[in-house]
């Protein structure tokens, strides 16, 4: 389960580096990972 938050961390921080370097951003769907990221958290 840890290792696959950890996995699951790391390729949302490339996305969100990617995304912010092209300068195009889906706020919906960023929130959403925001919002799932807080969920995993207080699972764990």
């Amino acid at each position: 389960m840890r290792n696959n938050y950890q996995r699951k961390l790391r390729t949302n921080f490339i996305i969100e580096e990617i995304t912010q370097k092209k300068g195009k951003i889906n706020q919906n769907q960023y929130l959403r990972m925001r919002n799932i990221d807080k969920c995993w958290k207080f699972r764990i």
